[in-house]
């Protein structure tokens, strides 16, 4: 869920969760004890808000758990922005019958049997439950991927070393925010949010390592300003020409000085090329000469070796997108991991067929990034939420505490012949029971984001 210090790992580490992850559940007898009820009464009593389709989520804004949040029109609001991606993995890479699967990848059986990549089966997690025949019978699960030493997109710290990775990762965080279709709580009985979650140490136990960190989740008013300027920056708002009257610039970019009165790309031959360059208004070409990216390349030049200053330099910013596939990566053998790690950057994420890299679509959506992810048309500048706080650590994983009411072990069968038991935690947290309050948020009438 949610950006603030998302997962403060020394590690990179993924998080699976199940297609019923993160649902916000409504009650409907909340405050109801003490009253008769009748069996019926329970038809229909529970209702969920599913949040776990990971196209609904985007970049975060900085958390006010951090100094830096504070800072406006200012590089330092994004130094401590590491690399988080969230994504389904496609079936192409886990069905044995994909035509599509690579060569390097369809012949990996122990890469296929990994926890963090293999697909999980209803029957895994839910036994007794009946699938109809035209149901699936695998879960969509939710994979967040944190590398708290790669630096996420916009995060020009120079502290790096000599990979680029960097320094002090366990200060890092990454994140992610969405809006919230049902905003008033109170009337809708919104009691928990509940999700089951993959223990997240299965590999770190068979290699004798270990990790930890915390997972936040916000609830409320979070700021839509993801390069904290005060500015709202529309893709579609961007010039397709090269009038300069029709941008300003902050020390992020480029912000279009036009309202958009529609989310929707020019349709204009060359337009997409011009508009769809991430949320700092600029190419990957464009940014090697604007000040802020030319210092930073200036820094870490003499620091990063010569081939990773050459990465650096395709991606100053590092909000270049690229698809989960793609002949590049076939090429380099690139692992199911390493293939989603920049699915979620917004430069060059709604590429049209016409300028494809590839013979198939690789786009991720159809539609401009913007700072307005409501789409009310006003940019969002408070930060008024309540937050919540699940540790994340060997010894935190067990039942009655934590916020863990439940857990299941699976005996799965891996694909590469062997068997082995997965544990998952059942996550329920009330909504009342919030670790403390941002901003002078005093009820639950209007949650309208989710962090």
């Amino acid at each position: 869920l949610n950006k603030i210090p998302f997962l403060n790992c020394t590690a990179p580490s993924t998080i699976n969760f199940t297609a019923e992850f993160a649902q916000l559940i409504a009650g409907k007898n909340r405050g109801a004890q003490g009253n008769a009820s009748y069996i019926d009464d329970f038809e229909n009593t529970k209702g969920d808000i599913d949040v776990s389709n990971p196209t609904d989520w985007v970049i975060c804004s900085t958390p006010a758990l951090f100094p830096e949040s504070k800072y406006t029109n200012d590089l330092r609001y994004g130094y401590n922005r590491a690399l988080l991606a969230w994504y389904y993995i496609h079936p192409l890479f886990t069905r044995r019958s994909s035509s599509l699967t690579p060569g390097h990848i369809k012949g990996d059986l122990d890469q296929l049997s990994d926890p963090d990549v293999h697909e999980v089966y209803i029957s895994d997690l839910f036994p007794n439950r009946q699938i109809n025949y035209r149901e699936s019978s695998t879960l969509n699960v939710l994979n967040l991927a944190y590398y708290p030493n790669e630096r996420g997109p916009y995060n020009l710290d120079p502290n790096v070393d000599a990979d680029g990775h960097l320094l002090n990762p366990a200060g890092r965080w990454g994140g992610m925010m969405r809006k919230l279709d049902t905003n008033d709580f109170e009337t809708a009985n919104v009691e928990y949010i509940e999700f089951w979650l993959m223990d997240p140490f299965i590999k770190a136990r068979k290699e004798g390592t270990t990790f930890s960190g915390d997972l936040y989740i916000n609830l409320g008013e979070i700021s839509e300003d993801i390069l904290k300027d005060g500015k709202k920056y529309t893709e579609s708002g961007m010039p397709t020409t090269d009038d300069a009257s029709l941008y300003t610039e902050t020390v992020w970019g480029r912000v279009p000085t036009q309202n958009s009165m529609t989310y929707a790309f020019n349709t204009s031959s060359g337009s997409r090329q011009r508009q769809d360059v991430g949320l700092n208004g600029l190419t990957s070409e464009e940014e090697r000469t604007f000040p802020a990216y030319q210092n930073y390349l200036e820094q870490v030049r003499s620091i990063v070796r010569p081939e990773v200053y050459d990465s650096l330099l395709a991606s100053p910013s590092g909000d270049r997108y690229h698809y989960f596939r793609g002949s590049d990566y076939d090429a380099n053998e690139t692992s199911i991991l390493n293939r989603y790690k920049y699915i979620n950057n917004p430069n060059g994420n709604s590429v049209d067929a016409e300028h494809s890299p590839e013979s198939y679509s690789t786009a991720y959506k159809t539609t401009p990034d913007v700072e307005d992810i409501n789409q009310d048309y006003t940019l969002n500048e408070y930060e008024k939420y309540y937050q919540y706080r699940i540790h994340i650590s060997p010894e935190a994983m067990s039942v009655g505490q934590n916020f863990i009411v439940d857990q299941r072990v699976a005996s799965v069968k891996l694909r590469n012949g062997t068997t082995e038991e997965e544990t998952w935690y059942l996550f329920r947290i009330p909504v009342e029971e919030y670790e403390q309050r941002e901003g002078g948020i005093s009820d639950f009438s209007s949650i309208r984001f989710m962090r």
